[in-house]
């Protein structure tokens, strides 16, 4: 019981923890606005207990080639693929889906303005189910601006340790858990766009 409890609480302050974030700017100036195009920035990622993501990737390179020839490059591989075939259809996904009349649609690239999301931390995840290693994490900086004009930011706004991972835990694949870390970012975002600039 104590443990169950331990475990609920933990829950709960992560919950608060992942949500909070940073304004910058006055979301009603963008209530006309309907349709985003989306951009997404990569550059200078800091992963934990690692000065660049370059060395995260040559440790796990290497540590994954001493267990088996090959599967290293192909973590490499898929670390960098990942974000065109996974991470960003998955964030459209997730924004678009909340907004059944569409209200708001990103992902148009027609569109006159711009989301850009800048990833500039991320924890891969590791462990097993139900420690606290075990969930993949991501921070992100969100800038909103004309396509024509990007240097006038008309919003910014930072979200914190958005968490990715199954709910049963039946997952031990990082791709699949930073996967999920943007469905909840995207999730949070259109949250914050329902209340505020609707």
């Amino acid at each position: 019981m104590r443990k169950l409890f331990f475990l609920v609480l933990f829950a709960f302050c992560s919950c608060f923890l992942f949500s909070q974030k940073k304004i910058l700017g006055n979301p009603k100036a963008l209530s006309e606005i309907s349709e985003y195009d989306l951009v997404f920035n990569y550059l200078d990622i800091k992963i934990p207990k690692f000065k660049t993501e370059e060395a995260f990737l040559e440790k796990k390179v290497k540590t994954l080639e001493e267990k088996q020839a090959g599967l290293g490059e192909e973590f490499k591989k898929s670390w960098f693929l990942n974000r065109k075939e996974r991470f960003e259809p998955r964030f459209i996904e997730s924004f678009n889906k909340r907004f059944t009349n569409k209200e708001i649609v990103v992902g148009e690239k027609g569109a006159e303005y711009i989301i850009k999301i800048h990833t500039t931390w991320m924890y891969p995840g590791y462990g097993v189910f139900a420690t606290r290693h075990y969930r993949a994490e991501l921070t992100a900086d969100i800038y909103i601006y004309k396509k024509s004009n990007p240097e006038d930011i008309m919003l910014k706004m930072t979200f914190k340790r958005m968490p990715g991972g199954s709910p049963l835990g039946a997952d031990f694949y990082s791709g699949y858990k930073i996967t999920e870390c943007y469905a909840k970012l995207a999730k949070e975002l259109a949250k914050y766009m329902k209340k505020k600039v609707l």
